[in-house]
């Protein structure tokens, strides 16, 4: 009995330790994240207007970034995330993949430092399945990508995106279905063919998106997007049964009815407008924003800054409870053993 007694009691130390070991491993792995300052949102402002749609071209092309043959388009694409979190990134131009990510929850400092990690990585790290993985309101201090996936055969949230824009957060829209897809598919079409072009015109934001069920072959096509002053014009090649020009907040700010053209004035509280064109077979495509800016040529603010101090003070706090822990369970421990003898 004596010595099942003692490899119980063996056992039992050996799992705690082991348990022991996990834990801190997890502590190590959460204490890495830096964390950030994120800088009060401001809306798009300013008496320049920003047109992502600078040519005429008719060079669309087709891409699924979660088709099986997207490889063989010349695209090296991921996902990326493996948590209880259910935030995933999909990872376009993946240089190398990130291995790490946080288990089993994630504030808005874990979310901001992946996609700052996956951009080291990758061309763009998109986040994916918003409506799962983000809250609404993150999407208003969230920074550093360019694009965001709006729309995939799990996920339709168009109302982040707008959530972004509202903020002062330039992202251009991404849809995808992978191949699988058995109703409504989405589809994201660029202004360009050869793999390093398409990645410019992804991060300017020309380019635009379809939710649709008709023959990919048979949809239709953005003839141009023109800025005159303050005026945005727009031509598509089919009628659509309505086109709608939303802005600030996801307001819709003017529509109009079955045409292939139509027209919309910047006001002067407009902070960006975008528009969406619904077909008659229900068909929507959906064009990336135009957006105020202060200056001659747009630039991204950093809207997220990595506090060292106090992520260095953060740091030392929690290591100090630690070993505070550590030392406490060690004397109860002594003690236990000095009171049996």
């Amino acid at each position: 009995m004596k010595n099942k007694k003692g490899i119980a009691f063996y056992l039992v130390r050996v799992l705690l330790g082991i348990a022991i070991l996990v834990i801190l491993s997890f502590l190590i792995l959460y204490l890495s994240v830096p964390s950030y300052r994120f800088e009060d949102p401001v809306a798009f402002h300013g008496d320049f207007i920003y047109n992502p749609y600078k040519s005429d071209k008719d060079n669309w092309h087709y891409y699924d970034f979660r088709s099986d043959t997207i490889d063989e388009q010349g695209f090296d694409v991921c996902e990326y995330g493996y948590g209880l979190s259910k935030t995933r990134y999909l990872c376009i131009g993946t240089k190398d993949k990130r291995k790490i990510d946080y288990p089993f929850f994630q504030n808005i400092h874990y979310k901001q430092f992946n996609i700052d990690e996956l951009q080291k990585k990758c061309r763009f790290a998109v986040p994916a399945y918003i409506d799962k993985g983000f809250k609404l309101r993150e999407m208003r201090y969230l920074s550093h990508y360019r694009l965001l996936e709006v729309l995939n055969t799990d996920c339709q949230a168009v109302n982040y995106w707008d959530e972004a824009l509202s903020h002062g957060v330039r992202v251009n829209i991404l849809a995808s279905c992978g191949n699988n897809a058995e109703d409504v598919k989405y589809v994201t079409v660029v202004n360009a063919e050869e793999v390093d072009s398409v990645y410019a015109a992804l991060e300017s934001g020309d380019s635009y998106a379809f939710a649709y069920q008709r023959d990919i072959k048979d949809l239709p096509a953005l003839d141009f997007v023109h800025l005159d002053g303050d005026t945005v014009t727009l031509q598509v090649s089919e009628k659509a049964a309505v086109i709608r020009f939303v802005g600030q907040n996801g307001v819709v700010r003017d529509s109009v009815v079955d045409s292939e053209t139509a027209s919309y004035c910047f006001a002067p509280d407009d902070t960006y407008i975008r528009a969406e064109l619904v077909f008659d077979d229900g068909t929507v495509m959906y064009l990336n924003a135009l957006l105020r800016h202060p200056y001659q040529y747009y630039f991204d603010p950093n809207m997220a800054v990595v506090m060292k101090g106090r992520t260095m003070l953060m740091r030392v706090v929690y290591i100090v409870a630690l070993i505070a822990l550590g030392r406490y369970l060690l004397m109860r421990r002594k003690n236990e053993v000095d009171g049996a003898e």
